[in-house]
């Protein structure tokens, strides 16, 4: 749900509440029209347009009920993509 409220709060920044930045991201705008993140793996400090995180917020859904879908136990058979 943070995706869909960071959206709702016009885009931005977002980091996750035990983050501490040790880079100075003062001078970095973020784009119009990207998403970033600034980690390598673990999306823990985030910048972008209120569409980007609605798209993120969509792709996370879409991976989570593929996730289900495919390690169910009523579905161990079937391999149905979101």
């Amino acid at each position: 749900l943070q995706w869909l409220a960071a959206a709702k709060a016009g885009g931005g920044w977002m980091s996750e509440f035990d983050v501490f930045p040790l880079r100075d991201f003062r001078h970095v705008v973020a784009s119009n029209e990207t998403f970033t993140l600034w980690e390598d793996v673990i999306p823990s400090l985030v910048s972008g347009v209120p569409r980007e995180y609605e798209k993120a917020a969509l792709d996370f859904a879409k991976a989570n009920r593929f996730y289900y879908n495919n390690h169910n136990d009523n579905n161990k058979n079937e391999a149905k993509p979101g």
